[in-house]
């Protein structure tokens, strides 16, 4: 009968975070756990997830879809390479860019799992 409330609590958290729109301290190990790591990359791509963690004294770790954009659209030599790249022809500029910023939400999900590892390991 443990067992089974137990398991009752964690498919009621994971459906939960997966309609939740914030992955914040409640529910950042689930968001490891339930989708792999394309998938996590993915979900903040799309915009259907953004990560929000308190790092303490009104200072948070953000892993948002449009601030990653606009600091992509900030970067200057990114620019000229899209430019470059363009006027070389046989490019696909949005290719490029969704390369990137896939890139960028890896680096940024792999720094989250070093900087809140207590969180997910439950320590």
């Amino acid at each position: 009968m443990n067992f089974k409330l137990k398991q009752a609590e964690l498919d009621l958290a994971i459906e939960q975070m997966k309609e939740s729109t914030v992955i914040n301290e409640s529910n950042i190990a689930l968001f490891f756990d339930c989708y792999t790591p394309d998938d996590q990359v993915e979900q903040i791509l799309s915009g259907n997830k953004f990560i929000r963690l308190n790092r303490g004294h009104g200072d948070y770790a953000v892993v948002e879809i449009s601030d990653i954009s606009a600091e992509l659209a900030a970067d200057h030599d990114f620019t000229i390479e899209l430019i470059d790249s363009s006027l070389k022809g046989g490019f696909n500029a949005s290719e490029l860019i969704a390369e990137r910023l896939r890139k960028t939400i890896k680096a940024e999900l792999a720094q989250i799992k070093v900087d809140f590892i207590d969180l997910l390991t439950g320590a």
